[in-house]
C-alpha cells in the first residue's frame, strides 16, 4: 500500500484522524482532521502539480477550493478535506 503525501502537522494540535478514498470518486484522498488543544492552529497541505486541496462538509460536498498552502483550525474545529485530481 502506498500512502499518499500527508498534510504536516508537525508542531501543532491537530490530529489527522482518517485517510480515505472519496466517495464520489477514487481518485480522490479524503483527510479528516481537528485541533485539539483549544487554539487556533495553521495546517501545511502540500502541494503537487496536478492537484488540489479542497474543504468539504462531512458528507464530502465541496464548500471552496483552497488556495494556498496552508490552512487555519479554530479550536476544537473540525475540518474534512479533499485532495483531487485537477479536471
Amino acid at each position: 500500500i502506498e500512502l499518499p503525501l500527508m498534510p504536516d502537522t508537525t508542531g501543532t494540535s491537530i490530529v489527522i484522524c482518517s485517510v480515505k478514498p472519496g466517495l464520489a470518486d477514487p481518485d480522490t484522498i479524503v483527510f479528516r482532521c481537528f485541533e485539539t488543544a483549544g487554539r487556533e492552529q495553521m495546517l501545511s497541505l502540500p502541494e503537487v502539480p496536478g492537484r488540489q486541496w479542497i474543504e468539504t462538509n462531512l458528507m464530502e460536498e465541496e464548500i471552496a477550493a483552497i488556495k494556498s498552502g496552508e490552512i487555519t483550525l479554530q479550536p476544537f474545529e473540525i475540518k474534512t478535506l479533499m485532495w483531487n485530481v485537477r479536471r
